[in-house]
C-alpha cells in the first residue's frame, strides 16, 4: 500500500506543484518541499529459499535502505514534455533484487522528497512511497511484505531546499503513517536499478574558526551525487562544475552542528568540486566525495575501438564515456541539463551508441515505450515537431537492432496518433504546411533565427523530410508485426509534393523552405519573412538521407552540403551527414573527414563531448555532458566493418569492411549474440571472429 504522512498531523506536506501536468499548480497552504524518512521493520520467515524481490516507488524521489547499507535510488521518472500533460501518462517502480534476503528482522528506511528537484522529475502533486516485497520459501509458497500501517515517518528539516542541507535542525518526531489513495498505479520498470560507486574524493581541513578552500579537478566528467562528510561544526558549500572552476553549474551547501554528519546532493554532472569550508569551535575535517551512478554494464560483453588514428580513438572513448553519464533511469540530454523525456532526437543518437559501446538496448525500450504513454496522453503530440517524427525513426532503429517485436507492438498505437496527427498538418500542397512549430533543426542561429525554432522559410523542408523518413520507418515496423504497411500514406507523396514545391533546378539545390506568408505563433514559430529564400546544409542533407533526392543528384548535393559551401552544421546534426554519407557510398569520401570534425574539441577538453563546435549565440557556453553529439561511438566501428543488418536482431549480417584510408583497426561490436570482432590491416585479408549463432556474409 502506498502511505505517506498523517494529513491530520502534517496538513501542510501534503501536497506539491507538478509542474508537468496541466491546472495542478502547488494549493494554497501546502508548502511544496519536504524530505521524509520512512522506516518499517519485517521479521522474515525461516526457510527462505531464494532472492527477495522488492517493488519500490515514491513521488517524487526516494533511496532506499537495508540495515542502514543505501540498496536503490529512484524511481524511474514519469513521462514528461515540455508540453503539460493532461494526466499522468504512467508511473513507474522500480523492481530492486536482494540476493541474499536478511535473516530475522528486516530493517527497511527510505528517504523521500516531496517536490521536483530537476527538469527530468515529475510528480502527481501529492506524496507517497511504496514498497511491496515477496521472497520464495523452500516449502514452494511466497512470504510477501510491504509497507503498511505498521510503518513510521519523520519530517526532515535539515532539508531546506534540494541542494541546501542544515544538519543543526533536528529531525521530527516519529510518527504513525497513513494509507493514502494509489493515484500512481505503477508498473514496473523494465530496466535494471542503477549502481553507484565512489568514483572520486577530496579532503579539506580547516582550524578553529577558520576558513580553507580548494579545487578538486577530476579526468571526466560524471555523473553523480556530492556527498560531504564532516567531523565537526561548520558550513560548507561545493560548487559543481563540469571543465573551469571559475565557471560553475550548480551548488550544494551543507552545515553541520557539533556531532559533524553528512549530506547527500541531487544528481549532478560532475567534473569538479570547488570546495570552501568555515569551521566552528574547533577543527574540522571535510571529504568530498563523488558517487557515480549509471545504468550497471558487463565489461565481458562492451564494445571496444582502437585504430590507426590517435584523435578518433580519443574521440571514440570521450563519447562512449560521455553516453554512459547520461545513461540514467531515463536517457538524459546531458547530467548536467536532466531534461525530461522530450528530446526523442537525442535519445536516438544514444540508442545507436548503446549499442555499439555496451550491447544493452533495454533503456531504449523503456524510453521508447514511455514516450508511446505520453504520446498517448496528448494525441499524438509532443512539444519538438521533428523530435515526434524522430521518435519513429528511433523506434525503427531499435527494432532493427534488438528484433523486439513486443516493443514493436507497444508502440504502435502511438504511432498511428502521431501520424494521424500530421496527417492534419498537411496542406492542398501535400506538404506539411501548418505544424505547431518547425522545431527542433539544430543548436544554430541562421540569418537572425534560431533553428532550434525556426520559420517556415528555414524549417519546412527539413520537417518535410523527417516525415517522409517516418512514414517509411511506420511502413516498415507495420510490416514487423504482419500488418499492412501502406496502413498510412507512404511517403512517396510526400517526396513528390517536396520536388515541385522546394527543389531549385536551376540551382540544383534544396530551399530551406518556402517564405509565403506566414503570421506564425510566438515564441516557438516565428513569423516567416520576407524573401528569405536559402539553400541550406540542412535540408539539402536530408533531403539526400531520406529520398527527395536521389542517386547521382542525392550524392552531387551531400558532397556540396559537406564542403562548406551551405553552412555549417553542429555534432548532433552531423549524425544525419553521416547517415547519408553511409546511404549514398560516400562514407570514406565524405563521412571520415566529418569525424575528424570531432578531434579539437575532445583535444582541447577530453572529459566530456562538448555540446556544439558553433557558439549559437555570443557568448554560450556549451557543457561537457552531452552524448547527442556522440555518433562517433556508433559511426567509426559499424561503417569500417560495413555492417548491414538484414534481418532484425543481427538474425542474419553482411560485412563489407572498409578502412576508409586508416592503417588499421581493432573493433569489438556488441550483438544479442556475443562480440563480432575483427582485426583490420591496411593490404590484408580483414580477421573476423564471430560469434556462435550469428549468420553473417562476409564481402569485399
Amino acid at each position: 500500500m502506498w502511505i505517506w504522512l498523517d494529513p491530520e498531523r502534517r496538513p501542510d506536506l501534503q501536497r506539491c506543484e507538478a509542474r508537468r501536468l496541466a491546472d495542478r499548480a502547488r494549493p494554497e497552504g501546502q508548502r511544496g518541499f519536504a524530505v521524509v524518512e520512512f522506516r518499517g521493520r519485517t521479521a522474515m520467515p525461516e526457510g527462505l529459499a531464494g532472492p527477495m524481490r522488492l517493488r519500490v516507488s515514491a513521488d517524487t524521489s526516494y533511496r532506499l535502505r537495508l540495515g542502514g547499507a543505501d540498496l536503490a535510488a529512484g524511481p524511474a521518472p514519469a513521462p514528461g514534455d515540455w508540453l503539460a500533460l493532461p494526466r499522468l501518462a504512467c508511473w513507474y517502480a522500480d523492481e530492486v533484487v536482494v540476493a541474499r534476503p536478511p535473516q530475522g528482522l528486516a530493517e527497511f528506511s527510505a528517504i523521500v522528497r516531496l517536490g521536483e528537484a530537476r527538469l527530468c522529475e515529475t510528480s502527481s502533486g501529492r506524496g507517497g512511497f511504496l514498497l511491496e516485497g515477496e521472497a520464495p520459501l523452500a516449502d514452494g509458497g511466497t512470504f510477501r511484505f510491504g509497507t503498511d500501517g505498521s510503518w513510521e515517518a519523520r519530517v526532515l528539516p535539515a532539508w531546506r531546499g534540494p541542494e541546501d542541507f542544515d544538519g543543526t535542525l533536528a529531525p521530527g518526531p516519529w510518527e504513525p503513517v497513513s494509507e493514502v489513495e494509489d493515484v500512481w498505479h505503477a508498473e514496473v520498470a523494465r530496466i535494471p536499478v542503477r549502481v553507484e560507486r565512489l568514483a572520486e574524493a577530496a579532503d579539506l581541513a580547516a582550524p578553529a574558526e577558520g576558513e580553507a578552500r580548494t579545487v578538486a579537478d577530476w579526468p571526466r566528467v560524471r555523473a553523480g551525487y556530492v556527498r560531504l562528510r564532516a567531523d565537526g561544526p561548520c558550513e560548507a558549500e561545493a560548487r559543481v562544475f563540469e571543465t573551469d572552476p571559475a565557471k560553475p553549474h550548480g551548488s550544494f551547501r551543507a552545515r553541520f552542528g557539533d556531532g559533524g554528519g553528512e549530506a547527500l546532493s541531487p544528481l549532478h554532472s560532475v567534473g569538479g568540486l570547488a570546495l570552501s569550508l568555515r569551521a566552528g569551535a574547533r577543527p574540522v575535517r571535510l571529504r568530498a566525495e563523488l558517487v557515480e551512478t549509471r545504468q550497471p554494464e558487463d565489461p565481458a560483453t562492451a564494445g571496444s575501438f582502437r585504430c590507426s588514428d590517435p584523435g578518433l580513438e580519443k574521440v571514440w572513448e570521450v563519447a562512449r564515456d560521455t553516453l554512459r553519464a547520461c545513461r540514467q533511469n531515463l536517457h538524459l540530454d546531458s547530467p548536467r541539463h536532466q531534461e525530461m523525456l522530450a528530446c526523442a532526437g537525442d535519445y536516438h543518437v544514444e540508442s545507436l551508441m548503446e549499442q555499439a559501446c555496451f550491447g544493452d538496448l533495454r533503456l531504449a525500450a523503456h524510453d521508447l515505450r514511455s514516450t508511446a504513454r505520453m504520446l498517448e496522453a496528448t494525441d499524438g503530440r509532443l512539444f519538438h515537431t521533428s523530435y515526434g517524427l524522430i521518435w519513429a525513426l528511433w523506434l525503427r532503429d531499435v527494432w532493427r537492432l534488438s528484433g523486439d517485436r513486443s516493443l514493436v507492438r507497444d508502440c504502435l498505437p502511438a504511432l498511428d496518433l502521431l501520424l494521424r496527427r500530421f496527417e492534419t498538418y498537411r496542406g492542398p500542397s501535400g506538404l506539411l504546411e501548418n505544424p505547431p512549430d518547425w522545431m527542433f533543426l539544430d543548436w544554430l542561429v541562421v540569418e537572425g533565427f534560431s533553428l532550434h525554432h525556426p520559420p517556415r522559410s528555414l524549417g519546412q523542408t527539413a520537417l518535410n523530410a523527417w516525415y517522409a523518413g517516418a512514414l517509411d520507418a511506420a511502413a516498415e515496423l507495420r510490416a514487423a508485426t504482419g500488418g499492412s504497411p501502406d496502413g498510412r500514406a507512404p511517403s512517396r507523396p510526400i517526396r513528390d509534393a517536396a520536388r515541385a514545391a522546394l527543389f531549385d533546378e536551376a540551382a540544383g539545390l534544396w530551399i530551406d523552405g518556402l517564405d509565403t506568408p506566414d503570421p506564425g505563433s510566438p515564441p516557438w514559430r516565428p513569423a516567416n519573412p520576407r524573401s528569405l529564400r536559402r539553400h541550406g546544409a540542412h535540408a539539402n542533407i536530408l533531403a539526400a538521407l531520406f529520398g527527395l533526392s536521389e542517386g547521382d543528384e542525392a550524392r552531387a548535393i551531400l558532397r556540396r552540403a559537406l564542403s562548406g559551401e551551405l553552412g555549417p552544421i553542429q555534432p548532433w546534426f552531423a549524425h544525419w551527414a553521416l547517415e547519408a554519407a553511409a546511404k549514398l557510398d560516400l562514407f570514406e569520401e565524405l563521412g571520415m573527414p566529418l569525424l575528424r570534425q570531432w578531434i579539437p574539441s575532445v583535444e582541447e577538453c577530453g572529459k566530456g563531448l562538448a555540446e556544439g563546435w558553433h557558439a549559437p549565440e555570443p557568448g554560450y557556453a556549451f557543457d561537457h555532458s552531452h552524448a547527442w553529439g556522440g555518433t562517433p561511438a556508433w559511426q567509426l566501428p559499424v561503417r569500417l566493418l560495413g555492417l548491414r543488418i538484414l534481418e532484425p536482431g543481427f538474425r542474419r549480417i553482411e560485412l563489407a569492411p572498409n578502412l576508409c584510408g586508416l592503417d588499421r583497426a581493432d573493433i569489438a561490436l556488441p550483438t544479442p549474440f556475443g562480440l563480432l570482432r575483427a582485426k583490420l590491416r591496411a593490404g590484408r585479408e580483414p580477421q573476423i571472429e564471430l560469434p556462435p549463432g550469428l549468420d553473417a556474409t562476409v564481402s569485399g
